[in-house]
């Protein structure tokens, strides 16, 4: 929940200024004028690298629906950077999960909760197929 509020806010704080340059004119709240030159797009305000978004939108369920051979391929079969991923995904992970615990313990709904979990093993599913596309590089430079 709190991940689609952060999207949804990220997309409206881009627009606004896509607008606001395309059509002339000042914010609502009357933010300092920012040149075409320094707006950014959606993909160069998330924090993840590309290649990692890419294998979270391909593996949407976390059912392997990428093979590792495919996984490694996007990762260019860099090891450090596989490596660097699974530190990112284990990261994640552990903030979701203390998140669905903080939400259990301040009484708030289970729901949120629940969906908290499915982050972190969302997260945790990446972080075990980028371990398996690490031992296929590994492999691989033999």
């Amino acid at each position: 929940m709190r991940h689609a509020v952060k999207v949804m806010s990220d997309i409206a704080d881009r627009l606004d200024d896509d607008l606001r340059m395309e059509l002339g004119g000042q914010s609502f709240f009357g933010e300092p004028e920012v040149e075409p030159s320094e707006l950014k797009s959606a993909a160069e305000q998330d924090d993840l690298p590309a290649e990692l978004l890419t294998i979270m939108h391909l593996d949407l369920d976390g059912k392997r629906a990428i093979t590792l051979e495919l996984t490694a391929k996007i990762c260019n079969h860099d090891r450090d950077l596989v490596l660097r991923f699974i530190r990112i995904a284990e990261k994640d992970a552990f903030a979701w999960r203390q998140s669905a615990q903080t939400v259990r313990e301040a009484g708030d709904p289970d729901a949120e909760a629940d969906v908290c979990e499915h982050e972190s093993q969302a997260w945790e599913a990446t972080a075990d197929l980028l371990r398996d596309a690490l031992r296929v590089i590994a492999e691989s430079e033999k």
